[in-house]
């Protein structure tokens, strides 16, 4: 679905898979996961900063002269 100018995607999750390490007492463990994820044009773990979107890769990328 457009949305300004970006393309918005909408989905059903049908199934979930995680490996056993990441379970404490059967239940998921977020902390043993420990997620990243984007909100604004920064990237977070839980927690803290981790990145920022639109800007780790120019270095990477001028030291390869891409």
């Amino acid at each position: 679905m457009p949305i300004f100018d970006f393309e918005m995607f909408f989905g059903e999750i049908i199934a979930v898979y995680v490996n056993e390490p990441c379970l404490t007492d059967g239940t998921l463990d977020p902390k043993k996961v420990n997620p990243i994820i984007m909100m604004g044009s920064a990237y977070y773990d839980l927690g803290q900063v981790v990145g920022n979107a639109f800007k780790e890769g120019i270095a990477y990328k001028q030291a390869q002269d891409i």
